[in-house]
């Protein structure tokens, strides 16, 4: 468009009039060459069809009045099968009615004959310029939709949250019945439920079906978008997948691909019963675009738990080598683990903080593997000296800890389990608040565990020499408020001593 408004003169722009009478689609195309437009006609709907599936047109203008049907009818099949061309109707004077349904149906414009050549310049020119705002419009949305739920995918590298936010996103911006991502499992060949939003409950989490099995798997084997309906014609294979279950409209089933390799499927559904439109050229655009930011998502995902595991196997290998060094804290750190999480559940504590206090359970003494073997499984009373190298293990093992950047949030607690409540504990003296929450249970499990197992120096405790040891603690060594939810664990036998 130039700024005087009027129709620049571009060859690359085609138009196909489809209107049985002759002379309407001489005079269409001489007004319309005027402007360089590349004009085809056609007699009817099969020929338009014809000529539509072996080229690309800008502009598709009917009539709405054919001798063969129902133009109306036409324009809706030509909106369905080319979304992307602009359509005008051709109207005559007195079927003005014709006309308004047209542009109810998705017409970007109508034209009266008989046809006045400043009235086609300007119907064309406005149809023109709305589907470009159009475009621009739908890229905006799809593109602010899309930053959004970037924003949102790749704020977690768990795989579970991942998956729900993929689908969830995916489920809201096509306006989907239901959307579910499957993920590849390429020992099974086949696809597994990682999350679903409106499925019947046994395709939930965990179901899997084969990569020949579905359309699916029929699309991530060929690294192919579908975007299918019922009422479009496929191969029969895929005719026959789509008909399988009658409750589905349309369905898009986006591949996700990382550097060419496949990694699962997002789809997404418009069910019969709802009503909705099928799914538009733009839905597609949106689930290409995050389809594409989850494969990055989920390549990352795969490579933090792959670092991690490294990281939490190096650290346990070094618990291993503690425990074969000092036999009598063989299954020591499991078992404060899990005290702890009994606590950590009674506290109300979330599931990312309990994370982090299970591994700091399994790793709370692995300072000790700077301890002497005869300081360790020392009988007798430690002296002074002695006594010092073991309170120095929080120290050691909060270093060890805090080299490892995934596991270095752990270090405080590691580093003040052995802190008292009431300031007398090491090896910072911290007192009440300023001691890690998690180190304030970290303690009382520890002791528990302690009470209960055999040592060099002593036998285990009864159960109610244990409670009377809480007792005595509370308010000194131990937090009085955790003291009290152990005890009541204690006394429900959710902790058996």
């Amino acid at each position: 468009m130039g700024n005087t408004g009027k129709l620049v003169k571009d060859g690359s722009r085609k138009v196909l009039v489809v209107d049985d009478d002759s002379g309407t689609r001489q005079v269409l195309t001489k007004l319309l060459a005027h402007y360089d437009f590349q004009v085809e006609s056609a007699l009817n709907g099969q020929d338009a069809v014809k000529v539509l599936s072996g080229d690309h047109f800008d502009l598709l203008i009917i009539d709405v009045m054919m001798s063969d049907g129902d133009g109306i009818e036409l324009m809706e099949r030509m909106r369905l099968l080319f979304p992307e061309v602009i359509v005008v109707a051709i109207s005559a004077s007195n079927d003005i009615d014709a006309a308004i349904q047209a542009i109810r149906q998705g017409a970007s414009g109508f034209l009266l004959k008989p046809f006045r050549s400043e009235e086609v310049e300007l119907t064309i020119r406005t149809a023109l310029e709305n589907r470009k705002l159009q475009e621009k419009r739908e890229r905006m949305r799809i593109m602010t939709n899309l930053v959004e739920a970037g924003k949102e995918v790749a704020s977690s590298l768990d795989r579970n949250t991942l998956s729900r936010k993929l689908v969830d996103s995916a489920y809201q911006i096509t306006d989907a019945d239901t959307a579910s991502l499957m993920l590849l499992n390429p020992e099974r060949n086949a696809l597994v439920v990682a999350y679903e939003i409106g499925l019947n409950r046994e395709y939930g989490p965990g179901f899997h079906v084969g990569l020949d099995d579905g359309i699916s798997g029929w699309a991530l084997k060929r690294c192919f978008c579908l975007n299918m309906s019922r009422k479009e014609i496929f191969t029969p294979e895929l005719n026959r997948m789509m008909h399988r279950n009658d409750k589905i409209e349309s369905s898009i089933c986006m591949p996700i691909l990382s550097e060419g390799n496949p990694m699962g499927v997002l789809n997404v559904n418009r069910l019969v019963d709802s009503g909705k439109e099928l799914f538009e050229s733009s839905d597609v655009d949106f689930l290409s675009l995050l389809s594409s930011h989850a494969a990055v998502c989920i390549r990352n995902s795969d490579l933090f738990n792959q670092v991690q595991d490294l990281y939490v196997g190096s650290i346990q290998a070094l618990s291993l080598a503690l425990q074969a060094k000092d036999t009598y804290t063989g299954g020591h750190s499991e078992r404060v683990a899990y005290f702890s999480m009994l606590i950590a559940d009674r506290l109300g504590m979330n599931m990312t903080d309990k994370r982090s206090l299970w591994t700091a359970a399994i790793l709370h003494d692995l300072g000790k593997i700077g301890t002497p073997e005869g300081i360790l499984n020392k009988a007798s009373d430690l002296d002074h000296s002695e006594l010092e190298i073991v309170r120095n293990h929080p120290v050691i093992g909060a270093d060890i800890i805090r080299s490892v950047p995934l596991l270095k949030h752990i270090a405080p607690i590691v580093l003040h389990h052995h802190e008292w409540y009431d300031g007398n504990g090491y090896p910072d003296g911290l007192s009440r608040d300023q001691i890690p929450l998690g180190s304030r249970i970290l303690s009382i499990a520890d002791a528990i565990e302690a009470m209960t197992s055999d040592r060099p120096y002593r036998q285990n405790c009864s159960s109610d020499k244990i409670v009377q040891e809480l007792l005595a603690g509370r308010g000194t060594q131990f937090d009085p408020g955790i003291v009290d939810q152990v005890l009541y664990l204690i006394e429900e036998r959710k902790i058996v001593l």
